[in-house]
């Protein structure tokens, strides 16, 4: 019986300790996310979803990178609609949300090795999700890290028109790569033209950092 209520007073624990850890997630309370996770959390416990989908649902950046730290699983599924972390900030969940803070989850994602091909059970990926919503920003960094181009039932509406120019640009060029080439010469044709000499050897590599960081091609 000794044995029996010690092993039900840890389970209670760590209940509480993961129901902690996606309160926090919920509301973006980074220190509350570290107690929870040092008193032992595990961040991929969850029923329908991981403190990791919670928090990329929610757009918290730095709650994202300190999960992605503590072993959470990038491409975690939810239950119900089969749903990914990264696919989940490409929605509109909170579409006052700063853009700034949703490139921000999108990104640690990406670099952690999100499938940013990923399908959930209706067929939505990650690339769709951003074009229906109008996310421009985060279509160029999914093209980036590879996605394929999918605008399957995407309708053209006013909110998403400029990242379906984009789209638009990309087929016409031929992909990604040519786009972000042609773009390339472009920019380096104009500054050629305004300061001549004057420019770095390493033009092109400054004009892509430079975009890239911004959300650029």
């Amino acid at each position: 019986h000794r044995d029996l209520h010690l092993s039900l007073r840890r389970q209670r624990q760590m209940c509480i300790r993961d129901r902690n850890l996606r309160y926090a997630c919920t509301h973006g309370d980074t220190q509350g996310i570290r107690r929870a996770l040092e008193a032992g959390a595990d961040p991929n416990k969850g029923s329908p979803s991981t403190s990791l989908h919670l928090a990329a649902l929610h757009i918290f950046p730095e709650a994202v990178t300190i999960l992605l730290s503590a072993g959470a699983h990038v491409d975690a599924r939810t239950h119900s609609q089969q749903s990914t972390p990264l696919l989940l900030a490409s929605g509109d969940y909170l579409p006052n949300e700063s853009k700034r803070a949703r490139r921000a989850v999108a990104l640690a994602l990406i670099k952690a090795g999100a499938d940013v091909n990923a399908r959930d059970g209706p067929g939505l990926r990650p690339f769709s999700g951003a074009l229906f919503y109008g996310h421009r920003f985060m279509l160029l960094d999914l093209l980036r890290a590879g996605a394929a181009v999918h605008t399957t039932n995407v309708e053209r509406k006013a909110r998403n028109t400029s990242a379906w120019a984009l789209v638009d640009a990309v087929e016409k060029a031929g992909g990604f790569d040519e786009y972000a080439a042609r773009q390339l010469d472009v920019h380096v044709s104009i500054l050629t033209k305004c300061f001549g000499d004057k420019l770095p050897l390493d033009v092109k590599k400054t004009i892509v950092d430079f975009r890239i960081l911004r959300g650029g091609y």
